[in-house]
Parts: C-alpha cells; structure tokens; sequence
C-alpha cells in the first residue's frame, strides 16, 4: 500500500500523542518520509541519546500491509518506545562487546512487543 499525505498526518498526530503520553517531551522528534526502497520496515527511528533528537522516517511503500488508522498509531507507539528505551540501550551497548549489539536489540524488541501486546491488545 502507498501511503499519502493523509497517512503522514495522521501518523505525526499519533507520534506527538505518544510523545505526551510517553513522557518524551525533552526529545525533538521530527516526522519525515523515507524513500529507501530497500528499507523493510513501516517506519523507523534514528535517536541521539546526547542530543536528544529523533528524526522518525515513514516509509511510503508499506507493501501489502494496509495503513489504518490503528496501525498508524500503532507503528507510532513503536517508535516512541524506541526512543523512550534508548538510553538505556545505549548504556548496554557501551557496557557490552560488540557481539552482544543483536542480541540487546533484540530484547529491546521484546520488551517493545510485549508493551504493544499490553497497550492494543489486552488493555483495548
């Protein structure tokens, strides 16, 4: 699905909520495009934990799956989580050998599944 003007309001409105509900209000997040076509994801983050700035991309071409409303905002907590967890990857990964980077990544993608399964699933 190519998403429009439209998906990218809609998707900025609901980083901005998360951010509020986050407590991320020291960030600067913007909200951009990304045209990679060789990025396989919906959108992703690129935080600076000493600058606090996180610039998050939306990619444009989302495939087969379809850009609702719910998985907008949905795709939106996710990233606002990143950035919530990231000092804390950070301190991990600068305390840790570099063969340790995945598998920190990847609990850091557990504990954000676990919060989406919380947030839009059960608690819904």
């Amino acid at each position: 699905m190519k998403l429009t003007q439209k998906h990218m309001d809609h998707y900025s409105k609901c980083i901005a909520k998360w951010q509020t509900y986050l407590g991320l209000t020291g960030w600067n997040v913007t909200v951009q495009w990304d045209e990679d076509p060789e990025m396989d994801a919906l959108s992703y983050v690129r935080p600076t934990v000493k600058s606090h700035y996180a610039p998050i991309y939306l990619c444009r071409d989302w495939g087969k799956t379809e850009a609702t409303n719910e998985k907008l905002d949905e795709t939106a907590f996710h990233e606002c989580l990143h950035i919530l967890l990231g000092d804390l990857v950070k301190v991990a990964e600068k305390n840790a050998p570099r063969s340790m980077y995945n598998p920190i990544q990847a609990m850091e993608h557990n504990v954000i599944r676990t919060l989406e399964n919380l947030v839009f699933r059960i608690l819904k």
